[in-house]
């Protein structure tokens, strides 16, 4: 996803483990089975377009607070900000018998 962004890019540091996540990436530790990427960008470059989960549901016409799937993980804090650049797809689907958003991404 950052590829086409390296120039804003600070570092990139990867965490194998839950274990190994730091105390700011704990509330995380639910995604990191596989690992997780902590990516921080240079203060200087500016901002990147981003929205809250919550927005997303508002704009699909899904209560704020609805959970939302990315990649099949449940997101039930709808504050998270994602990138617009890693989304691929978005729809409005049925999961376990609510209407939920489910985001696909890009995967680069």
């Amino acid at each position: 996803m950052f590829d086409s962004r390296k120039e804003a890019v600070q570092s990139v540091n990867v965490f194998k483990t839950k274990a190994n996540l730091p105390q700011n990436l704990k509330k995380f530790d639910y995604l990191a089975d596989n690992g997780l990427a902590e990516v921080k960008f240079k203060k200087d470059f500016g901002t990147l377009d981003r929205m809250a989960l919550a927005d997303f549901n508002a704009q699909n016409g899904l209560p704020k607070d609805t959970p939302v799937f990315i990649e099949g993980y449940e997101f039930k804090n709808t504050n998270v900000h994602i990138f617009a650049d890693m989304i691929a797809d978005y729809k409005v689907e049925t999961v376990d018998g609510k209407k939920a958003l489910v985001i696909t991404t890009n995967k680069k």
